[in-house]
């Protein structure tokens, strides 16, 4: 999967212009996806989970080339300014909704987090990340861009809330913040769906529409 990852920025890069969704669920998992290499080099690092397998070094190495394939898809991006952030009026409450689900997210990691009493710094990048990547997201011009960012945000936050419901039980702690925190993604996905499929915006002057 990182390999393709990594193969899919590279083909972005020599593209004259990257296609706006799938730069934006490659740069959205990334994002989400430094929870798990951070906690997978902390683990290497301290063996707090028991002496790491092969397996772990395979996990770092795809975490790395998925970071690598985010940065050039960001390069490509910055190269022909096929991505903006603007203004969207007359969207309705949907963009908001987007951010005020991102920030019940972070609210309820960190509130987990910090009752538990297992806060990595990999839970608080998560956290960090909650409220500016849906804030980008609705901001992003043109919009598939943000919704393709928004997918993969989401699928990686999934992916965190289903290893502490899996993996949290064995240690005897309560995993049902994450579970929530989970529940949140679910419905910024739901809502995701319809802000995809709002009318497209009249462009003004000058400028692309979406």
């Amino acid at each position: 999967m990182a390999a393709l990852a990594a193969g899919a920025g590279a083909v972005l890069l020599i593209l004259p212009s990257p296609p706006p969704v799938s730069a934006g669920v490659l740069l959205g998992t990334a994002i989400s996806d430094v929870w798990g290499l951070v906690g997978d080099i902390a683990n290497a690092a301290t063996n707090a989970y028991g002496e790491p397998g092969p397996g772990l070094g395979v996990s770092v190495v795809a975490g790395v080339m998925l970071l690598g394939a985010a940065c050039l898809t960001g390069f490509a991006l910055a190269r022909t300014s096929a991505v903006r952030i603007a203004a969207r009026p007359h969207q309705g409450v949907l963009p908001w909704l987007v951010v005020l689900l991102g920030l019940a997210g972070a609210i309820v990691l960190l509130v987990t987090q910090v009752q538990l009493q297992i806060g990595t710094v990999g839970g608080y990048w998560l956290t960090a990340m909650a409220v500016p990547v849906p804030a980008l997201a609705v901001l992003a011009r043109p919009r598939w861009f943000g919704v393709g960012l928004l997918v993969g945000w989401i699928g990686g936050g999934i992916g965190a809330a289903l290893f502490y419901w899996f993996n949290l039980p064995r240690y005897g702690i309560d995993p049902r913040g994450f579970v929530l925190f989970g529940g949140t993604l679910v419905a910024l996905l739901l809502v995701t769906i319809a802000f995809a499929l709002l009318p497209r915006s009249a462009p003004a002057p000058g400028t692309a529409g979406g």
